[in-house]
């Protein structure tokens, strides 16, 4: 591979550090709402977005912008129970021993907020995959946060979540929570503009140096395939470096990238073929021979790994323990796994 491509896919590869935060129009305008103050009573906001689409790194960014002035928390481990949750939650704020009555669990944390508010200093809790809480559980959290120091506006909590939380929301019986919601935020897909820049920002925060490695055309292309959703820029970029060094290609133009989606499943041989005719593009070859070796090195950017990758984040400390659950590998921090054992869901 030429010089300037070598490790390149550095830049790609981890979708969740807030360094690497891009902001779109709606990026910046769902950042803009989270970070305005909230309402007194009001103080629960709630962005949501398609898988993908950024919000977990758009959450760590936010909370890296008030470590200085606030106690923040970012909690995203939600397939627990009711007093499991409320335990979790009551622990990512410091509480060693949250117990189990509801009415000391308030106790407990309006001495939190009561200290925090003293010193001059928010609270600000973000709940990453809400749309997995059930309704027990929400309804739950609406009972910690019905007291008076919780209905502050130094206080801010936001659920963020796939499009179907707000549906959840709507339900009858989440009346308390939903009248304390002050704002929806969403988030859409990148322009093609947006996604070139997109591009360009990644490289210069890894630090890439080099001559611009992908030409206009693998740009466009990229925008197409990936429909604007940032994680299918990162899994298209960060397997378009090694194809380029088994072709020994010194940029990665429009056939690489057409030859980088189909080994993802993207594309088909035939829509290949049929693209590569009518940009008078030559043929991607040889893919059968090298998807073994390519599928091995692409990296798994999906929902799972926004969980692994935010756990090494300072608000979320301590070691992860990988477990099985019905098959599927699920990261588990330890302080959480010792409240309820290794097989819960």
């Amino acid at each position: 591979m030429s010089s300037h491509l070598t490790g390149l896919s550095k830049a790609f590869g981890n979708t969740s550090d807030p360094r690497y935060l891009f902001q779109s129009q709606t990026h910046a305008n769902a950042l803009s709402l989270l970070a305005a103050g909230t309402e007194e009573s009001r103080n629960i906001r709630v962005l949501i977005g398609e898988p993908g689409m950024g919000k977990t790194i758009l959450l760590l960014h936010l909370l890296g912008r008030f470590q200085h002035s606030a106690l923040t928390a970012h909690l995203f481990w939600t397939q627990l129970g009711r007093g499991e949750f409320l335990h979790y939650f009551l622990h990512e704020l410091g509480v060693l021993q949250p117990p189990a009555d509801i009415a000391q669990a308030r106790k407990q944390l309006t001495r939190v907020l009561e200290r925090e508010f003293s010193q001059g200093r928010a609270v600000v809790v973000a709940i990453d995959e809400a749309h997995d809480l059930e309704v027990p559980a929400l309804l739950g959290l609406a009972e910690l946060l019905d007291c008076s120091f919780a209905r502050s506006k130094q206080l801010q909590v936001i659920l963020a979540g796939l499009p179907h939380l707000v549906a959840k929301l709507a339900s009858p019986e989440l009346q308390g929570i939903r009248d304390r919601i002050s704002a929806i935020a969403s988030l859409s897909p990148l322009t093609h503009e947006e996604t070139a820049s997109y591009i360009s920002r990644r490289l210069e925060v890894s630090g890439y140096r080099g001559d611009d490695p992908f030409t206009s055309e693998a740009v466009a292309t990229i925008a197409g395939l990936a429909e604007g959703i940032p994680r299918n820029i990162n899994n298209i970029c960060f397997g378009a470096p090694y194809l380029a060094e088994q072709r020994a290609c010194s940029v990665i133009d429009c056939a690489i990238i057409l030859e980088t989606a189909q080994r993802e499943g993207r594309l088909t041989g035939q829509d290949i073929t049929q693209e590569a005719l009518s940009e008078n593009l030559a043929i991607p070859h040889d893919a059968a021979s090298d998807q073994q070796t390519f599928s091995s090195v692409q990296p798994h950017l999906s929902a799972a790994d926004s969980i692994g990758a935010t756990v090494g984040d300072e608000a979320s400390q301590g070691a992860v323990a990988a477990i099985l659950v019905d098959n599927e590998a699920t990261a588990v921090p330890d302080r959480i796994r010792q409240w309820f054992g290794n097989e819960r869901v």
